[in-house]
């Protein structure tokens, strides 16, 4: 028998072999509740790193992939093989943010996985209708013990963005008291370390102290698959004038400055008072208006702004440049979930963010950033364009762009993600010519022109410059490595050559309702249905009463653990009081 079902892409293979009697295999096969996993939708990375997982002698795997290369996907593929072999009981899911718990719900909801984002400590094991919940890392901090407790069922735990495990010791040594006795642990992260270096609970570290991944998926390749866009670095240049002390400096991003005193640049750079920020918001205004004008009518930006009081400063000043009113998703705000559903679902054209957005989020439209806050870690930079490289169907030139202050350490980080792009184009052209039989150019730094920041960007796209034939002929293939048509008619000017066709892409599957969405809908009609009957009782039947009515109906005590049968019941019930209420009227 095998260990992971041949349906849900296990191999026929010795390693994922077991004797089992019939009774045991029958029963095995009669535990499945919920579909077939889609393989037809599967990236042939995920699909590699599902191979490895299955055969791995540890209990846990680390899995390094660049966002948005799908690496959710990848995580519910594991779990909904492990539930079918009757592997685990139970999912757990820890994610940083509140908001990404709604959203790993509805992702596993697509596959049959039914998973409870409303899920609190206090509640104990989830209703017996989920296979389990997701939580954050600070929810666990703060009763580890309980969560060790529901582990005692056979559960595999998926940490999503698992350097969020390294926040300080508290943080590490409650991740290793909840989730020591599950039974599998898959890691997932985009930036497999931490500024502040701190270990990571369930990582191996080789003997330099680097983290040591079981699968790894880079940015380029990704690029190369046509997994994510290419993201462009425009950056700007200033003349910056503050107060330090008792003396004013006057300063460009060039300059050499002591470190406070870089910092104060920067901060001043990004003051909604000055010039430049102004002048960035307009730029990236403008080049957001030709996305949504060449294809992308939906295209939409993000501005990771310094705090909250920064957030709401910058959506006033993008009012009085634009006229129109910006999102803002600040921690503080209760709405602030909701504030990040109604944009990415809808066609508003700015969201402000200060750390929200930051990583994890699932908005495919974004298509433009401006990073104007003062931090300037790598993990927090590379998490902040990860918002802007998710592939979305049916849009001919898929390029992001990410403005930048030119401060030499975000230039450093986002010359590193150009040298992986462009590392991976330029292995595509050399290809293209052996195939063609040709030899390879005498030169083969390709993007130069893309390295020298804003001038060069008037330079690479100004198609004045370049026949509209061109430019078709180059369209095929960008869209193939998700860069500007413009670039690549360039390349292959320079180089006297012609590009390749592309191939299709695979098709994803369509999202459903999950299961606590509908138990959310049931709730709130349970509610109309309470002040229905209320009104038809002219009063004699309180809420209290009611309720108290309904939790025996269905012999149950707390509405937030009833199962969507229960809560289907309690809405049939409702329904008849309402009628036999107004039949005695």
């Amino acid at each position: 028998d095998h260990i992971f079902p041949y349906v849900a892409g296990g191999e026929t293979d010795v390693l994922n072999g077991q004797a089992l009697c019939p009774t045991c295999n029958q029963k095995k096969g009669a535990s499945m509740t919920f579909p077939v996993w889609p393989t037809d939708g599967d990236r042939s990375w995920q699909e590699r790193c599902f191979r490895r997982y299955i055969q791995r002698t540890n209990p846990n795997f680390l899995v390094v992939a660049t966002p948005g290369a799908g690496k959710t996907r990848l995580a519910l593929k594991v779990a909904h093989a492990a539930f079918y072999a009757g592997e685990i009981d139970r999912l757990v899911v820890v994610c940083p943010t509140s908001h990404l718990r709604k959203q790993w719900a509805d992702a596993a909801g697509v596959f049959g996985i039914q998973l409870d984002p409303h899920w609190t400590n206090d509640q104990g094991v989830e209703p017996a209708d989920m296979h389990g919940v997701v939580v954050t890392y600070q929810q666990v901090a703060s009763s580890p013990d309980i969560h060790r407790l529901c582990c005692r069922r056979r559960t595999l735990v998926v940490f999503d963005e698992v350097h969020h495990t390294g926040e300080g010791n508290a943080w590490g040594n409650a991740m290793r008291t909840a989730f020591e006795p599950t039974i599998a642990r898959l890691l997932l992260s985009g930036t497999p370390f931490r500024s502040d270096n701190n270990p990571i609970p369930f990582v191996t570290y080789d003997e330099n102290g680097r983290s040591k991944a079981d699968f790894i998926y880079q940015y380029g390749a990704a690029l190369s698959d046509h997994v994510c866009r290419p993201v462009l670095f425009p950056s700007y240049e200033g003349q910056m004038e503050w107060f330090s002390g008792d003396k004013v400096i006057r300063a460009t991003f060039r300059d050499e400055l002591s470190e406070a005193q870089a910092r104060e640049r920067l901060k001043t750079a990004l003051h909604v008072k000055g010039e430049w920020l102004s002048t960035i918001l307009k730029e990236a205004n403008t080049k957001l208006s030709e996305m949504r004008g060449n294809g992308h009518p939906s295209a939409g930006g993000l501005v990771i702004a310094r705090d909250q009081w920064h957030a709401r400063d910058i959506a006033s000043l993008l009012y009085d440049l634009i006229g129109e009113t910006a999102i803002v998703a600040i921690s503080d705000d209760p709405d602030a979930s909701k504030n990040i559903e109604r944009y990415a679902t809808g066609t508003s054209r700015w969201l402000i963010a200060v750390k929200m957005v930051s990583e994890g989020i699932d908005i495919p439209r974004l298509r433009v950033g401006v990073y104007a806050t003062n931090t300037v870690t790598e993990l927090f930079f590379r998490q902040a364009v990860g918002r802007f490289v998710r592939w979305v169907e049916g849009i001919e030139e898929q390029s992001a762009y990410f403005y930048i202050p030119r401060e030499d350490v975000l230039v450093a980080y986002a010359q590193q993600i150009k040298d992986e792009r462009d590392h991976e184009l330029e292995e595509e052209y050399e290809r293209i010519k052996r195939e063609r039989g040709e030899g390879s150019p005498e030169q083969t730094n390709l993007y130069a022109a893309i390295s020298s920041k804003a001038q060069a960007d008037d330079v690479i796209f100004d198609e004045k410059s370049l026949t509209q034939e061109e430019i078709e002929n180059a369209r095929m293939l960008a869209q193939r490595y998700n860069i500007p048509a413009e670039i690549l008619a360039r390349i292959f000017r320079e180089h006297n050559t012609r590009p390749a066709t592309p191939n299709d892409q695979p098709h994803t599957p369509t999202p459903e309702q999950s299961r606590y969405q509908q138990k959310g809908t049931q709730k709130k009609l349970i509610e109309r249905l309470v002040a229905q009957l209320r009104a038809a009782s002219n009063g004699l039947l309180d809420h209290q009463t009611i309720n108290n009515r309904l939790m025996k109906a269905v012999d149950w005590t707390q509405r937030k653990d009833l199962t969507v049968e229960q809560l289907d019941r309690q809405v049939d019930i409702l329904k008849k009081w309402i009628e036999e209420m107004r039949r005695e009227r």
